[in-house]
């Protein structure tokens, strides 16, 4: 897995090993390196990087080796580095797509281009969007419209290097208050089967000041764990 080191306002990609025990450092430099996500291939990382000092750009990082024998990086390089913020990538399912934000348009939207490329663009979002996600299922990218603090979905089919987007539609009724983490991943993800969503909330009393992260923490069984918390009648 993918992590994070953070010191005097910069940040580096690690990979930590969790059957060795073992880290490694992907990132060197004074810049702000962020969000990690694999390729679903195991083979590359995108992250979201400040090292130009300008905008935030989208930046590939090939990787080699595996989880027995280690994770080598190999060099680094930009896959959108354009005048405006670009961030928050998302390999699809079947990694021939990348989702993001771009605030082009004077405020964020979700944009999905073929990876690796070359090829076009297309728009998502229709309304402000951020923390762009696919479901595992396939046929549905998930997006959160900062407006209305809404998560939206948007049914869509690609072939080829063709990719079309049904208008989004809100994903349930109500809005959610999502924890804003500002280095790490997203505030929210969707089950296997695309039905449901783990949503990382505010508490009521909650403010936007920054909590300390220092640690990682695993959850093992969760659907067993979900069961003995909550009753059976609110299931």
């Amino acid at each position: 897995m993918s992590l994070l080191e953070v010191n005097a306002g910069t940040a580096d990609v690690w990979v930590y090993q969790y059957e060795r025990d073992t880290t490694s450092r992907l990132t060197f430099g004074a810049a702000s390196n962020s969000r990690p996500v694999w390729t679903p291939d195991g083979l590359r990382i995108a992250f979201s990087s400040d090292r130009a000092k300008r905008n935030v750009d989208v930046m590939i990082l090939p990787m080699e080796g595996s989880e027995t024998a280690g994770w080598k990086p190999g060099k680094p390089f930009a896959f959108l580095n354009g005048p405006r913020n670009e961030g928050l990538a998302q390999f699809s399912p079947d990694g021939r797509w990348i989702a993001y934000v771009s605030d082009e348009t004077g405020r964020f939207e979700v944009y999905v281009r073929p990876f690796p490329g070359p090829g076009g663009k297309w728009q998502i979002s229709t309304n402000g969007g951020l923390w762009p996600m696919w479901s595992p299922k396939g046929g549905e990218l998930l997006y959160e419209e900062v407006r209305d603090s809404r998560i939206m979905l948007a049914a869509y089919t690609a072939s080829g290097s063709s990719f079309q987007a049904e208008k989004p539609r809100p994903w349930a009724s109500n809005s959610v208050s999502l924890v804003l983490n500002e280095i790490g991943g997203t505030p929210f993800d969707v089950s296997p089967d695309g039905k449901r969503l783990a949503v990382l909330l505010k508490a009521p009393d909650q403010t936007e000041t920054a909590t300390r992260e220092d640690h990682l923490t695993f959850l093992f069984n969760f659907t067993d764990e979900l069961r003995r918390r909550v009753p059976q009648g609110k299931r």
